[in-house]
């Protein structure tokens, strides 16, 4: 079995709706689990690359393209390279770009509702820098600003990818308004038969807890998970129940920022990386800042 493509991101950028329509793909084999992490956590990563495979693709099936989606994979610095490494230089490499000021907002709500932030989206980015030097936990989960940060995270896949084993796409315009056509392109992109998928599917959208305490059971620490294990015995069970009371506890989000913050927050901190973007790698990416 050969992996020949993954997703690396950006993360609230629409990859789970793109996973979901894919995995209905008859050629196309995806691991159960979507976020499949292993090249960006230390622990998973020093296991191997049999390890990583034997774990998420043990139910390949003959597929043509197998591949993976994990959204962390286009912000951590060392992740271009182990792919490389581990893997093959012709790797296909889709990468999600979303206007950056609304990716760290969705982020902060998802951190928000998780119970992981108790700060308002203000003092969060206030002192971003502080907390994400902290510890990993902080680096993931607060790292709101610096996450949209596009410029240096394509440099590092187009310094070590070919170019045409690289395709960047637009949260607003390919996947908001031409997801037809985007799934369409991405088929063609890993070599697979282009079929008409089922494209009314809108996952991992925006939203707040239903319920605080069940969001606190739900991201609590290894204890309580410990003793679910002891209780639950089977992990595909553990795996439904979670789905489904994060689905239960799950109200779509109606919070948005207002054109005057949104507007404060993008030319504070990611305009001039924006327009390097622009100038390097011409893409038009005027609609997030006009």
């Amino acid at each position: 079995m050969k992996i020949n493509f993954i997703c690396v991101g950006t993360q609230k950028a629409g990859t789970t709706t793109i996973h979901d329509i894919l995995k209905n793909h008859q050629d196309i084999f995806l691991p159960e689990k979507k976020e499949a992490h292993f090249f960006d956590i230390e622990n998973r990563y020093k296991k191997g690359l049999n390890w990583w495979k034997k774990e998420f693709f043990s139910s390949y099936g003959g597929e043509k393209s197998v591949g993976v989606f994990t959204p962390e994979y286009l912000y951590y610095d060392e992740v271009p390279k182990r792919i490389l490494s581990n893997l093959d230089l012709k790797t296909k490499i889709i990468i999600i770009l979303r206007n950056p000021i609304d990716r760290a907002y969705s982020h902060y709500l998802m951190s928000k509702r998780r119970g992981y932030d108790k700060l308002s989206f203000d003092e969060g980015i206030e002192i971003e820098n502080i907390r994400i030097n902290k510890n990993e936990f902080s680096r993931n989960n607060f790292s709101y600003i610096s996450r949209g940060m596009y410029f240096n995270q394509l440099n590092r896949y187009y310094s070590l990818f070919d170019s045409d084993n690289i395709l960047v796409l637009n949260f607003e315009k390919d996947i908001v308004i031409n997801l037809d056509q985007t799934i369409n392109t991405i088929q063609k992109f890993i070599g697979v038969n282009v079929m008409n998928l089922k494209l009314n599917i809108k996952s991992n959208r925006a939203s707040d807890a239903r319920y605080e305490w069940i969001n606190i059971v739900l991201n609590s620490s290894w204890r309580i998970k410990k003793i679910s294990k002891t209780f639950i015995k089977n992990k595909a069970c553990r795996l439904f129940l979670r789905k489904t009371l994060i689905k239960f506890n799950r109200v779509e989000s109606t919070k948005k920022l207002d054109f005057s913050q949104k507007k404060y927050f993008l030319e504070k901190y990611f305009l001039n990386d924006i327009k390097n973007i622009e100038e390097k790698y011409k893409l038009d990416l005027k609609h997030w800042y006009n």
